[in-house]
């Protein structure tokens, strides 16, 4: 009979405590998520007689720390007629378990939710998330980076993983950002690694002001008019024509 492989026996494993407890995985997942702290919490009854105190109870919910009286305050006791005496007395502590809600890191509100850019990894580790309970997920980007998750390079221009490389594309698009590369897309009648080379068919063509060297389909170059110009005889320094958008 063939062995069934141990991988195989894990996973038939899992599913089927998915199956059996749909709940169990996400249970554990919160589980992962929170990060409860337990704290002892205490507190001292008002300062008596040590005959009284030793028969005091403690508010609900708290016990005793110590079955034994300890002498260490003082009250004071009226024996009318304005006569007011100092008596060493005994206060009993109390003390109780608390669980005090708290988020893992990487997590905030009520309901520990995953900041922005991942737990493990915070605002994409270019910010702070202000996680916890009381915090709203938001990222505080450094100065280089913005974005919901700090994401972006704040300057347009910049690009890489540090934000620091500047684009230099005179007539064309840069590949910005920090997945960005630099390399620039040149416009139409542009060519070299910064767009700035004119290419020699347009360059020949001489177009004047408020034109724009085109390649058509043929692969030949012509002069047309920028958006919002008319062309006039040879040139396009007429009246501009409004933009309508649709």
């Amino acid at each position: 009979m063939e062995s069934v492989p141990s991988w195989r026996l894990a996973a038939l494993g899992l599913l089927l405590a998915v199956t059996q407890c749909p709940g169990c995985v996400t249970a554990q997942r919160k589980k992962h998520q929170r990060c409860d702290e337990q704290i002892n919490l205490t507190t001292t009854t008002a300062c008596t007689s040590c005959v009284i105190s030793q028969n005091l109870l403690c508010p609900r919910g708290f016990e005793r720390s110590s079955q034994q009286n300890i002498r260490d305050c003082s009250f004071t006791v009226d024996l009318g007629g304005e006569q007011l005496i100092r008596q060493v007395g005994c206060s009993l502590k109390c003390t109780k378990m608390a669980t005090v809600s708290k988020c893992c890191n990487g997590f905030w509100s009520q309901d520990c939710l995953e900041c922005p850019g991942g737990a493990t990894h915070p605002c994409n580790g270019h910010g702070m998330c202000l996680d916890g309970v009381l915090g709203n997920g938001s990222c505080i980007c450094e100065p280089k980076y913005k974005g919901n998750a700090c994401e972006e390079c704040a300057d347009e221009e910049a690009y890489g993983p540090d934000c620091v490389m500047g684009c230099s594309c005179v007539h064309g698009v840069c590949s910005n950002g920090i997945t960005g590369n630099g390399k620039c897309i040149c416009f139409s009648g542009y060519t070299g690694p910064k767009c700035d080379q004119e290419v020699p068919a347009c360059k020949s063509l001489g177009c004047g002001n408020n034109t724009q060297c085109v390649e058509e389909k043929t692969g030949s170059f012509i002069c047309k008019c920028l958006p919002g110009f008319q062309k006039i005889a040879k040139t396009c320094e007429g009246k501009k024509i409004p933009l309508v958008c649709t």
